[in-house]
Order: structure tokens, then C-alpha cells, then sequence
């Protein structure tokens, strides 16, 4: 026979066991008038590296020698043309300067990112169809 639950913070306590014992992301229940939601804390499965300080993104560039490309605004990156889904610059690419590496979308708008100079594309750090935002790194660029 199962207990009567009257005190809210002993239900609470039930509801995180069944959420942790099953595995769920996410538990959804009402009481009366009341609808709750339950997450579950996400685990890191890595240890954070302490702060050293310097920029995460700048060290990676430094790591790999390349020059980051970066969306010059805030939208939905396409990295293949809208008019004929050819993509310019797949990882091992070689652009040219002023080569299109990608599209940003903003309303409906599609505004062309260019290489900054020639080289090949080392590592594309973005999904076709993700939103970015100003600033954020989409590519990096090896030498020419």
C-alpha cells in the first residue's frame, strides 16, 4: 500500500527518485489547479577544465594555426548555396579570398560570408540550418 503524500516537499522528493531511478530527462505532473515540470540536472561526463584565463576560442585557433571566419550577424547559417545547395567550402577546401564560405539568413534575407583570405577550410564548427549570432566563429581557415 502506498503512503499518502500530503506535504509537498515529500512529494517532491518522490517525484526526483522516480525521475532519477527511471532515467528521465523531464517528469510533467498537476496537483489540483497546479501544473509542475521536474528536470533533471545534467551530469557532466568530462570535468571542466579550470578557467586558465585565456580565450577557449583563440587557443583552439592557435592549436590548429588557422584564422576564424566568423558570422558577421545574427541569423541561420547555410552552408550550401540557397539557389543550388552546392557547398563551396567542405573541410579540406581551398578558397580563395573573397571566396563564399557560407550564408547567413535574416528574414528571408540571404547575406554571403567571405573569406578573408585564401587558404583551406581546417574545421567547420557549425550545422547547416543552425542559428548563430554575431561574432560567432562558423570555420577555421588554414593558411594559403
Amino acid at each position: 500500500m502506498e503512503k499518502d503524500i500530503t506535504r509537498p516537499e515529500e512529494e517532491a522528493r518522490v517525484l526526483a527518485r522516480i525521475l532519477r531511478e527511471e532515467g528521465l530527462a523531464e517528469l510533467e505532473f498537476e496537483a489540483g489547479q497546479e501544473r509542475f515540470v521536474l528536470r533533471a540536472g545534467r551530469r557532466r561526463e568530462h570535468p571542466v577544465p579550470a578557467w586558465t584565463g585565456a580565450d577557449p576560442v583563440e587557443e583552439a585557433l592557435e592549436a590548429l594555426e588557422g584564422l576564424a571566419i566568423t558570422s558577421t550577424r545574427v541569423g541561420v547559417v547555410h552552408l550550401g548555396d540557397p539557389q543550388g545547395g552546392a557547398v563551396p567550402a567542405p573541410v579540406g577546401a581551398t578558397v580563395p579570398q573573397g571566396g563564399i564560405v557560407a550564408w547567413i539568413e535574416t528574414m528571408g534575407v540571404h547575406q554571403e560570408v567571405r573569406s578573408p583570405q585564401a587558404g583551406s577550410v581546417l574545421e567547420i564548427l557549425v550545422a547547416e540550418g543552425e542559428p548563430v549570432e554575431y561574432g560567432q566563429v562558423l570555420m577555421v581557415l588554414g593558411g594559403g
